[in-house]
């Protein structure tokens, strides 16, 4: 029973014995001695202990707020015999919140998932049987239904490819190495990508190395992943005409901070906690003119890779001003091959 709430009662409902693991869930009470129903205040659980008094042994799982958190039990009711007759009733309570929660993240990935591609892939289906129905035979027309299968094969290939990143990111095999990466160097070689999109919208990446800062030691493509995600989501939601910048500076202990900022719509401050979710985005009305539409993995993607090199990445943002994203990366020899979580 270690690390289980196990509690027993006689026929009368009075507590004779409860483990110390009982204690959050009777609210830290000395409850030996007295009724159950009187330190526990869940319908869930008094109704399975009523079941196993009457003779019926019960099993369910319980979803209960304790301390202002939820979480998720197994639980088994038990009669206590003596003889024929029932005698008092167990309650043998198990905790499954970090099961329970990886489920429902796996059911809701699957669901956004496929959510995500039937869109592109019914738009494209759409536009196949436009032309198959003679529709293209006007040169505007053709022209548009072409950019609507180019632009959903985009889409298609984009969220494939967050999608397979994401997915080795939570692998538990994956490998990571520690070398030494120049920053300015890294940056130079990924800052053609965007010359398109920083040209339609008038932007410019600007870089503030710290000479303390301008070398990191962690896996290179990692780093190279967190950059290019983090500067991909500035160029979407900075204004026209801003700077996007990518700073460095060195944090107590040997460690770096590496941010991307823009000056932009910025993120509500509801939706602050929510947006390393996977396929979390928050409202249009925050795309500050950009019709370009991400696929709501890029910060997940980001969250995974900086636990993978042993670092962390947090938000700092204000409304219509713009957004620093920051990600903490530890000192040589610490860190580093740490889990995915989720």
């Amino acid at each position: 029973l270690v690390g289980r709430d196990h509690l027993a009662t006689d026929e009368g409902g009075l507590i004779t014995m409860c483990n110390r693991a009982s204690a959050p869930l009777l609210a830290g009470e000395d409850a030996v001695g007295r009724r159950l129903e009187d330190v526990l205040a869940q319908p869930e659980l008094l109704k399975l202990h009523r079941g196993a008094l009457g003779g019926g042994a019960r099993r369910s799982r319980v979803r209960l707020v304790i301390g202002g958190a939820t979480k998720w039990f197994d639980v088994s009711s038990s009669p206590i015999r003596s003889g024929e007759a029932v005698r008092g009733a167990t309650l043998c309570l198990r905790d499954v919140t970090e099961l329970a929660t990886a489920v429902q993240l796996k059911t809701d990935f699957a669901a956004n998932a496929s959510h995500e591609l039937r869109t592109p892939i019914a738009s494209i289906r759409a536009a196949t049987e436009t032309m198959s129905r003679g529709g293209d035979e006007d040169p505007a027309m053709r022209a548009r239904l072409r950019g609507m299968i180019e632009t959903n094969v985009s889409r298609l290939e984009e969220l494939v490819s967050d999608l397979l990143d994401l997915s080795r990111l939570e692998t538990p095999e994956l490998d990571t190495r520690r070398e030494r990466v120049d920053l300015s160097e890294l940056i130079g070689s990924i800052r053609p990508t965007y010359d398109g999109v920083f040209g339609e919208r008038d932007l410019r990446l600007e870089v503030d190395l710290a000479p303390d800062a301008a070398v990191v030691e962690c896996d290179p493509k990692l780093l190279e992943l967190i950059l290019r995600n983090l500067i991909d989501n500035a160029s979407k939601f900075a204004f026209e005409g801003t700077p996007i910048v990518v700073r460095t500076r060195r944090l107590g202990g040997g460690g770096v901070e590496l941010g991307v900022i823009d000056r932009g719509v910025g993120i509500p401050l509801a939706d602050q906690q929510r947006i390393f979710e996977r396929f979390y985005q928050v409202d249009q009305a925050r795309r500050g003119g950009t019709a370009r539409r991400g696929t709501g993995l890029g910060l997940a993607i980001v969250k995974h890779a900086a636990r993978r090199l042993g670092g962390s990445v947090r938000v700092e943002s204000v409304w219509q001003e713009g957004t620093s994203m920051l990600v903490d990366l530890p000192a040589p020899g610490e860190g580093g091959g740490g889990g995915s979580g989720h």
